[in-house]
């Protein structure tokens, strides 16, 4: 029996399809990885710097930018990926990278307008302080230079997922190292919360500059002078797209304004801590989407949609079982983790 086991799992990663997606995930989980281990370490930083209290200010001003940006900011990376997998012809791939960044611009600056005009309204409603208005505010410059077109579709369209995680680790570098001078400098919750959008534009900043230098090289120089074409087919799947990030915001950042409606700006603080350690298991999700829906555009635009189901029965064996290890993982560690980490005060 125990050789039978390890026989289907040999099979299991033999395919040649999970064999791929295992080679990307890897790539993009290292780099995830690497950069989520600096990043947890420039949040304990924070946490232990600022307390409970402060480090609320920083959650509830993510949470608001977050939510802002998820209902107006158009995410188009998944267009990019699905209708440019089977294109071969450079005009037409430079007019649907065109038409998408068109997109991600407008509705980057709608969304951040919308921020700006919503904030006075919001803090009002939900009792903010002045000085929590300040970090929203600055938080909120975080919103023009998020566009997924450049930052998430053209690096994953181009299989560059090594380029993708040598930025996101450079970035979480320099972001622990800014974030350590403050914690021994005694800095406010703005100047953190400051270092935070820095280096988040940098990364967004330095993928757009690399992803337009990969665009430069397969499309030419001039693919930024193709018309703008916006089909019915592709504008139901923007819609149906965006209104699935819509569906999820309740539970992915609605929960921190929730807590902060009927608890303590305290209690926000402490449970952002223990919603960042369950961040955790995000970190193994995320690389396994951002990997496996260009290989699924790409077989399910050559018509193999039996090789997807085949391949989606093998990874969901494999992840089932890593999932289990990952949940008794946390389970066992997060009270000693929270003790020597972050302090007392947040258990």
């Amino acid at each position: 029996m125990r050789r039978a086991g390890w026989k289907k799992t040999l099979t299991l990663l033999g395919d040649d399809f999970v064999r791929k997606i295992g080679k990307n995930f890897g790539i993009v989980f290292c780099g995830n990885s690497a950069s989520a281990v600096l990043g947890l370490v420039s949040f304990t930083l924070m946490a232990r710097a600022l307390g409970p209290e402060l480090l609320a200010y920083f959650a509830l001003s993510q949470a608001y930018v977050r939510i802002i940006n998820d209902i107006f900011n158009v995410q188009t990376w998944e267009s990019m990926l699905k209708f440019g997998a089977g294109e071969t012809g450079s005009k037409k791939l430079a007019s649907l990278v065109k038409t998408n960044l068109v997109l991600d611009l407008v509705s980057a600056w709608i969304a951040f307008g919308f921020s700006l005009l919503m904030l006075q309204g919001v803090a009002s409603y939900l009792g903010w302080t002045d000085a929590l208005v300040t970090v929203a505010e600055v938080y909120i410059w975080v919103i023009p230079f998020t566009l997924t077109t450049l930052t998430i579709g053209v690096p994953r369209w181009c299989d560059r997922f090594f380029l993708i995680a040598k930025i996101q680790f450079g970035v979480a570098i320099i972001k622990v190292v800014l974030i350590s001078v403050l914690f021994f400098i005694d800095s406010s919750v703005t100047t953190f919360v400051a270092v935070y959008v820095l280096a988040e534009v940098l990364l967004n900043c330095t993928l757009i500059f690399f992803s337009v230098r990969l665009l430069n090289e397969k499309l030419g120089r001039r693919w930024w002078h193709s018309t703008l074409q916006l089909d019915l087919q592709q504008l139901t799947f923007l819609w149906w797209t965006n209104l699935r990030t819509i569906v999820r915001i309740p539970v992915r950042h609605l929960d921190v304004v929730l807590i902060n409606l009927v608890m303590s700006v305290q209690a926000v603080g402490i449970y952002k801590v223990y919603k960042e350690l369950i961040e955790i298991i995000n970190r193994f999700g995320d690389p396994l989407n951002q990997t496996l829906y260009p290989e699924y555009a790409r077989i399910i635009g050559r018509g193999q949609s039996d090789q997807a189901v085949h391949g989606t029965r093998r990874l969901m064996l494999l992840l089932s079982l890593l999932c289990v290890v990952i949940v008794v993982g946390l389970l066992l560690a997060s009270k000693p983790v929270l003790t020597l980490f972050f302090g007392e005060e947040y258990l």
